[in-house]
């Protein structure tokens, strides 16, 4: 299980997660590749549905009791420069529950679901503590009050014993972003962090983590269904439609240079505050169904660049088009196949 250590913290290939259910299985997840280098920030982008917290749960071992891995890896570098795949651990294992929290933390989506409302803001983040730095009482309320300033919490030492429904929601997310930062983590999971905050709270949270990121090097995995979000926060970018990356690139490539329709068709529908004055368009149609995916190419019946039948046909290969620019779709075949009118 262990192997060499890696240039990347997180590399996975080939993710396939499905979840099985009464009604039939639902394929979340159909092929996902994406590394994450030591120190660098990553974001994963797409419409909701498309994989991206599957995704996130899936390097935790965090998915539902009806999810199962079918097929790939999941190769992490540890603290002590031994490289492990997650996916053989099983999620309750001792060695799998000392790397979640202890070494790969995550920020989840709603805070208010995930902070105790009958637990105090102390009890919440020196659970960590305990757990996994061996911390006492005192040296855990201390820590905690420094973390609680760290993130921005003004009279930490008076707020500690509070409880989560007395903070604000910008503030039960500077408190998630504390109790992840507590173990002193290697790799930061942040899952849409900015949820249900108002603007000038968003531009704040994402600050903090981007300066909580640089200040302890942490690798950091940032999601979203925002592009405009990832500009200037992170340093690769991947693209997710239904369960697949159907591009990856560098942040300003993908901006400057966007190769895929439905990457393009995510930038096109971003209100412009320069240049002329443009129309905002959407992507035409929805997300597939879960239980009965198209076959060929997933993102064909909504594509405004549909050449043929080799998309109805065929799972396009993801190519090399540049440096660290990767891009499945048949338009960037080597011999691309001829124009088809629909």
């Amino acid at each position: 299980m262990t192997e060499t250590a890696s240039t990347n913290i997180i590399d996975v290939r080939d993710l396939q997660v499905s979840f099985f259910t009464d009604s039939g299985v639902v394929r979340a997840l159909n092929g996902v590749d994406f590394a994450i280098p030591h120190g660098k920030a990553v974001g994963v982008v797409g419409e909701s549905g498309c994989g991206k917290t599957v995704t996130s749960y899936a390097v935790l071992q965090l998915l539902a009791k009806t999810a199962k891995i079918t097929q790939g890896t999941i190769h992490f570098e540890k603290r002590d420069g031994s490289l492990v795949d997650l996916t053989q651990y099983k999620p309750d294992s001792s060695e799998m529950r000392r790397i979640r929290g202890g070494e790969i933390s995550m920020i989840f989506q709603e805070p208010m679901s995930s902070l105790s409302p009958v637990h105090t803001v102390y009890n919440q983040i020196a659970e960590n503590l305990f757990l996994h730095k061996g911390m006492n009482e005192k040296q855990a309320r201390e820590r905690t009050v420094e973390l609680l300033r760290l993130v921005g919490i003004s009279k930490a030492a008076e707020r500690l014993d509070e409880y989560t429904f007395q903070f604000s929601g910008g503030m039960r997310q500077r408190v998630m972003i504390a109790m992840a930062l507590a173990p002193e983590p290697r790799v930061l999971i942040a899952d849409e962090p900015t949820t249900a905050l108002d603007v000038t709270i968003q531009a704040q949270v994402l600050k903090l983590i981007k300066q909580m990121q640089e200040e302890f090097s942490l690798s950091l995995m940032l999601i979203t269904h925002d592009l405009g979000v990832v500009a200037h926060m992170v340093d690769q970018v991947y693209v997710m439609y239904r369960g697949r990356v159907v591009e990856d690139a560098p942040v300003m490539e993908v901006f400057y240079n966007p190769l895929h329709p439905y990457t393009r068709g995510l930038l096109n529908s971003i209100p412009k505050l320069r240049g002329p004055r443009g129309k905002v368009t959407s992507i035409p149609g929805t997300v597939p169904d879960s239980y009965n995916l198209p076959s060929g190419c997933l993102f064909h019946p909504r594509c405004s660049e549909f050449i043929g039948e080799i998309c109805r046909r065929d799972v396009p290969e993801t190519r090399e088009v540049g440096p660290n620019h990767r891009v499945s779709c048949f338009l960037y075949n080597e011999e691309p196949a001829g124009h088809e009118e629909v």
